[in-house]
């Protein structure tokens, strides 16, 4: 059952305000999820303690480091223009508890609210089934009634697929124990989940830099093995005695080079052209000098 709600700053205009916990449409689909095992259980509305309902959740919650259970009843949500604010959750409530009292709706469902490190359930206590789950990253804000301490509420974040910008709805509920004590049990749960997810982060972030850390060091030992293979190359060469410079010499191949007879033969030819010039000028200077004299 919807009605709309008063016009006010703090809300969007002819919001209506949801006094089921199941839209219409999941009524009409079929109602709850039961994907929990066990036989259906009662829940005492005086009986503050969580072992009834965590006995069949097991399953559900085995990777939780934290799990909390309260009895709640559902009064109502609506969207709201902001995802964050105590006195947002105040005016919701007042507008919520208004809107009953005008239509007359007093019927309120029951459900069992697990809080947990994972994320916070409404459990139908007749089939232990999930009737909505909430993520913890969804979750804003949560606040407890300042005056009436069996009221709490909770601000979620909504995005349709598709949508570019989210909308924001607040849950309010009233419970059996200290609305306060819900509270303080959101607020270690959140915790625990950013904690965890920091931590996550941390081992992936040093994973990589592991990863990092060996490929660089695969690479410097091909580098070292490349380097040693040089080294083998360098020495056979004859080098100073400090290492630092080649000294060239004449391969035996030169050598065989320089004393073949074709080299020897070809280098005394050329020598004894060249020299005939020589002999030739120096005839002529002699002949100069006697018709001078």
């Amino acid at each position: 059952m919807t009605t709309p709600a008063a016009n006010n700053n703090a809300f969007l205009p002819d919001v209506p305000i949801q006094f089921d916990l199941m839209s219409q449409k999941d009524i009409e689909s079929g109602g709850v999820t039961s994907n929990l095992s066990g036989p259906p259980k009662r829940i005492n509305p005086f009986d503050t303690s969580a072992t009834e309902v965590l006995d069949t959740l097991d399953a559900a919650i085995d990777n939780a480091t934290y799990v909390e259970s309260y009895v709640v009843r559902f009064l109502g949500s609506m969207e709201v223009k902001s995802d964050r604010g105590e006195q947002l959750i105040h005016e919701t409530m007042r507008q919520i508890l208004a809107a009953r009292a005008i239509h007359n709706v007093f019927k309120m469902t029951e459900s069992r609210l697990v809080v947990s490190s994972e994320c916070m359930r409404l459990v139908d206590p007749s089939n232990n089934g999930i009737r909505t789950q909430f993520a913890l990253s969804d979750i804003s804000f949560w606040a407890a009634h300042h005056e009436n301490n069996r009221l709490f509420g909770f601000i979620t974040r909504n995005k349709q697929p598709g949508a570019t910008l989210s909308t924001f709805a607040c849950h309010v509920f009233e419970c059996n124990v200290s609305a306060d004590e819900i509270c303080q049990a959101i607020g270690t749960a959140t915790k625990l989940a950013f904690q965890a997810l920091m931590e996550k982060k941390a081992v992936e972030k040093i994973r990589k830099v592991k990863s990092q850390e060996k490929d660089i060091l695969l690479s410097n030992i091909q580098q070292l093995d490349d380097a040693g293979e040089e080294d083998e190359a360098l020495a056979g060469l004859p080098l100073s005695p400090d290492g630092k410079y080649l000294i060239l010499t004449a391969t035996d191949d030169a050598d065989d080079v320089l004393q073949s007879p074709d080299i020897t033969s070809t280098a005394v030819a050329s020598a004894a052209v060249s020299q005939q010039p020589i002999q030739q000028t120096n005839n002529d200077d002699d002949e100069e000098s006697e018709s001078e004299a």
